[in-house]
């Protein structure tokens, strides 16, 4: 049970203002405030190098593959990433194990002074906690995790040893801009001056975060062409590849995080160490590149990507919450459903709803809408009916757990369920499953 000091740290850094909770309305761009909070705590950003991640879709399962491979080498490893799925102490992780609910309350008690202050936002503080965490317990390198764009993101602090952008799709359209050039740019200001960079990005988007990095001073790679990747084995929980990078080539490379749009988030993790193995300070061995892709989840903590919850039938949850990552995961399902396919989904008002309905379309599933408990959350019944009009078979339901039991009531040994939208649908499902074992 948490004490009572603990509960009200913990009101006091979840009632500032969220995102998750408000939307747009807590976003506060500028990095001043983040700077003035970083100088009081004598800025502790500045005491281990970093690396540093932005992008749409995979930011977080490269900075996650990123920590595990470094874990794997014995470093000890800092991870920030956001958001969280149960509790905010995961968005600060040392070899994958998160803060502890009493050094978090410390660290609150300590800065709350200067948080008021500044005015920070929740993203602001939990940035200054990760910081202050990696710093206090003598990490060897961290891992950052960009949370809404870049250029003004609270991580773009720090001068890290690797900008890294994943790919890019449409997302936060009110803030980051309409198309994808637009958000490739407001991405490509976390690259820095003589620091390389690179990408994974295509087409437009690459040229604007290509265009940026020369404007600055920065070389650029995009791990697309410097890369080749060959023998490509995808199975439901793993995927194995033949990889040929500029400095090594790789035999059989397991990468613990299924799915065939994994694979490049594993060539720009590989990249990534790679570029740190310049510097003796942070050499990185064959066996940990090895090691740390295919332990993603022990290393670094990182779930609610294709977790199985249960084999037969088979139900994943998956945190996919925009038009390319849901096909990507439906397109990994097709693979392995001979039966049929079931899809339990919430989406937060601000996503594609209407591209989302034409994957599922597209994907042959029953749907069942299942309501979020946040005010950003979609409409169920509103949702719904724009499934329907699309053709879809649809029903609401009250909760995931609802949904775990028909489906385990209905289903047959082939048959698969697909829990996803957003955090919470994946963390419901994670906690639903835990707590019935």
């Amino acid at each position: 049970m948490i004490n009572p000091d603990t509960k009200r740290a913990y009101d006091y850094l979840l009632g500032l203002p969220r995102f998750a909770v408000e939307g747009s309305a807590a976003y506060k761009p500028g990095l001043e405030r983040m700077r003035a909070l970083l100088t009081t705590a004598d800025d502790p950003h500045r005491r281990y190098p970093c690396v540093h991640v932005a992008g749409t879709n995979g930011k977080g399962s490269v900075a996650s593959m990123t920590a595990s491979i470094l874990t794997a080498e014995g470093k000890q490893t800092g991870l920030h990433t956001s958001p969280h799925l149960h509790s905010l102490e995961e968005r600060m992780r040392i070899n994958g194990a998160p803060a502890s609910p009493d050094w978090v309350e410390g660290a609150i008690g300590r800065f709350r002074g200067p948080l008021e202050d500044v005015g920070a936002s929740f993203f602001e503080a939990t940035v200054l906690l990760s910081f202050l965490y990696f710093a206090e317990f003598g990490v060897d390198i961290g891992v950052v995790e960009v949370g809404l764009g870049g250029r003004y993101d609270a991580t773009n602090v720090i001068r890290p040893e690797v900008s890294v952008i994943t790919d890019i799709s449409l997302e936060h359209t009110e803030i980051l801009g309409s198309t994808l050039t637009e958000i490739a740019a407001e991405k490509a200001g976390i690259i820095k001056a003589g620091i390389p960079a690179i990408t994974i990005a295509k087409g437009a988007a690459f040229d604007t975060i290509a265009e940026a990095a020369r404007a600055v001073g920065s070389d650029i790679e995009n791990v697309r062409r410097s890369c080749s990747v060959k023998s490509v084995d995808v199975r439901l929980t793993e995927t194995r590849i033949e990889l040929e990078t500029p400095e090594r080539r790789y035999d059989d490379l397991k990468i613990g995080l299924p799915g065939q749009h994994q694979i490049w988030n594993a060539v720009v993790a590989v990249r990534i160490v790679e570029l740190l193995s310049r510097d003796p300070e942070t050499d990185v061995s064959e066996d940990a590149i090895r090691s740390g892709l295919a332990n993603v989840s022990r290393n670094a903590g990182f779930i609610g990507r294709l977790s199985t919850l249960s084999c037969q039938p088979l139900i994943v949850a998956d945190v996919a919450h925009n038009t390319q990552g849901i096909d990507a995961v439906l397109k990994h399902l097709a693979a392995y459903s001979s039966g049929r396919l079931h899809v339990a989904i919430g989406l937060m008002k601000d996503k594609d709803a209407e591209g989302i309905a034409r994957s599922l379309v597209a994907s042959g599933a029953s749907v069942s809408v299942v309501p979020i408990d946040a005010d950003r959350a979609i409409d169920p019944a509103g949702f719904a009916s724009l499934l329907k009009r699309s053709g879809l078979r649809v029903d609401i339901q009250g909760s995931v757990s609802h949904v775990l039991d028909r489906f385990r009531q209905t289903a047959d040994a082939h048959d698969v369920l697909l829990l996803t939208g957003s955090h919470h649908i994946a963390a419901s499902a994670l906690e639903a499953v835990r707590t019935s074992d």
